[in-house]
C-alpha cells in the first residue's frame, strides 16, 4: 500500500481516505480481515463494491447486482405497463417497445456476470421472474375484448410473433 500511496503523490494528486473503501475477493467461507492502512487511515473493507453501475461482490458471482437489477426493471416495467392501454392491450410495436426498455435494464453488462447463471440458480430466478413480470405487463389477460390483430380472441394467443 505504500508504493501505491508514493505513486499517487508522485503524481501530484491526493488520496481522499475517507471515499476509499476496498473488497477483499474470495471464495472462502471464513477468513481474517486485514486491516488496511492508507495515509494513516484505516480502510474499511466492504463486501460490495458498484463501479460503473455493476455491484461486484467480494465472491465475483453478482448476486446482489442481479437481485437489484431485476427489481429495477421489474419497477420499470410496471411504471410503463401502467401508461398502456387496459382495454385491448397495448398493439404490437407498444409492446415490443415495453420488452425491449426491461432487458436493456436487466441485462445492463450480461457479459461480466453471464457465467454466474449457472453457478447461482437465485441469479436465473431473479432473471426469468422479471422477464415473465414484463411479459405478463404486455398483456392483458382480464379483457375480454377482441383485438384487431387477432379475430379470435386475445392478442396474446395469435399465432406468429405476438410475444415480444
Amino acid at each position: 500500500m505504500f508504493e501505491v500511496e508514493q505513486r499517487i503523490h508522485s503524481l501530484g494528486l491526493e488520496i481522499a481516505t475517507n471515499k476509499t473503501k476496498a473488497v477483499m475477493f474470495t471464495h472462502k467461507y471464513k477468513f481474517e480481515l486485514p486491516e488496511l492502512m492508507m495515509c494513516g487511515h484505516k480502510i474499511p473493507l466492504s463486501f460490495e463494491m458498484t463501479y460503473q453501475g455493476v455491484t461486484i461482490d467480494n465472491t465475483l458471482l453478482f448476486k446482489s447486482h442481479v437481485s437489484k437489477s431485476a427489481a429495477k426493471a421489474e419497477k420499470i416495467g410496471s411504471q410503463l405497463a401502467r401508461l398502456m392501454p387496459n382495454v385491448g392491450g397495448p398493439r404490437e410495436d407498444r409492446r415490443r417497445h415495453l420488452s425491449i426498455v426491461v432487458h436493456s435494464e436487466l441485462l445492463y453488462d450480461a457479459p461480466a456476470w453471464a457465467h454466474t447463471m449457472d453457478l447461482v440458480p437465485a441469479n436465473a430466478k431473479d432473471i426469468n421472474k422479471a422477464q415473465n413480470l414484463c411479459l405478463s405487463h404486455s398483456f392483458r389477460s382480464g379483457s375480454k375484448c377482441k383485438s384487431r390483430n387477432s379475430p379470435g380472441g386475445h392478442a396474446g394467443q395469435r399465432a406468429g410473433g405476438g410475444i415480444p
